[in-house]
């Protein structure tokens, strides 16, 4: 289903989606509301009971891996973290990729195998926690 997840989401089944997909944050303006609290709890409602949310945070001035274990870790909810850098980095086919991975609560992605390179993010400190009322998309620009 295509369109803003929030507003499309809320109409909805809960607990219907086995997988959801957040893939919005890849061009220099990204939708902010889609990486709040609520906006996690909104997905977590829609999510079935051992579904999995896939945010695609590929992005080159913003660093928003910080953002979802905030978001995961504020839910009681586990997170993988898969960096993928091709050898070749300057084939527009095999383009560096970044994916977080969050369950519902108290889920376990223990599926999602280190050995293919998924692995639990870095804590992330507080204040990367987003909400409705609050985010600082500042402190997530990749300075280089």
């Amino acid at each position: 289903m295509l369109g803003d997840a929030r507003l499309t989401l809320q109409d909805a089944p809960d607990q219907f989606y086995d997988v959801i997909i957040i893939d919005a944050f890849s061009s220099d303006s990204i939708p902010v509301h889609l990486l709040t609290r609520e906006a996690l709890a909104l997905y977590h409602r829609k999510l079935a009971a051992h579904g999995v949310i896939l945010f695609h945070v590929s992005n080159r001035y913003l660093d928003l891996v910080p953002i979802i274990t905030a978001l995961a870790a504020d839910a009681e909810a586990s997170a993988r973290h898969l960096h993928y850098r091709p050898a070749e980095p300057n084939k527009v086919e095999d383009a560096e990729t970044e994916v977080i991975a969050v369950s519902q609560r108290g889920g376990d992605l223990g599926f999602l195998d280190a050995d293919l390179g998924w692995k639990p993010p870095a804590p992330a400190p507080s204040s990367a926690l987003w909400t409705d009322e609050r985010s600082d998309i500042i402190s997530r620009i990749k300075w280089r």
